[in-house]
């Protein structure tokens, strides 16, 4: 019964002095935030980020950006994924980004045929798979704030092209120069579009804290 009595009264002691769990530190490793992709052409971006670990991260991206001109409309998109591998991890990094492009550009001339002059509006649709291979620097802050900068290139492949002229039919222009008229109108754009174009990327990310 003695015993029974001592070891009652130790008990409150000995939860008092056992080891508390520990609360497991916030981990920021969900980023969100937007930029500007320097590629032909310049756009706007906003971006998802996934911190791995500090080695990797991997994201996503969708780029936007329109030209509302009278002679010349153009609209292009961008959606993508990316991974980034740190290299010691530190801020330095490479890239590799592989997306969806598309564009859509229309432009208006005169064409004179005789005596009747016509304006044309010349409709070039792209859609096409990029890869874009990057190396970068990418700050980390306490307070979970990132400046991404990067510079690389733009690699198109698994393009498309279509073309449209309004109107369809103008009056007294030979099928030849018909022909000639369109191929010239493809090449204005395919010149920019199909082709490795340099790029720079810079980008603000906050990275919001979450407990594991």
């Amino acid at each position: 019964m003695r015993s029974l009595l001592l070891v009652l009264a130790f008990l409150p002691g000995l939860a008092l002095g056992a080891p508390k769990a520990e609360k497991k530190a916030p981990v920021r490793d969900i980023g969100l935030g937007g930029g500007i992709f320097t590629v032909y052409p310049p756009m706007v971006t906003l971006d998802g980020a996934w911190r791995l670990s500090k080695w990797v991260t991997a994201g996503l991206a969708a780029g936007y950006v329109t030209v509302p001109i009278e002679q010349f409309a153009g609209t292009s998109t961008y959606f993508g994924l990316e991974g980034k591998y740190f290299l010691t991890g530190g801020n330095w990094h490479a890239a590799l980004a592989v997306g969806r492009r598309t564009f859509e550009i229309t432009t208006k001339n005169d064409l004179t045929v005789g005596e009747k002059t016509t304006e044309v509006a010349w409709t070039r649709r792209v859609a096409q798979t990029v890869a874009y291979p990057q190396v970068g620097w990418m700050s980390w802050s306490k307070g979970g704030d990132s400046l991404i900068l990067a510079a690389g290139l733009v690699v198109p492949f698994g393009t498309s092209f279509s073309m449209e002229k309004d109107p369809d039919v103008i009056p007294g222009l030979t099928q030849e120069n018909l022909e000639t008229e369109e191929t010239e109108r493809a090449d204005d754009v395919k010149g920019v579009t199909h082709r490795t174009w340099p790029s720079m990327t810079v980008k603000f990310v906050h990275f919001f804290d979450w407990i594991r």
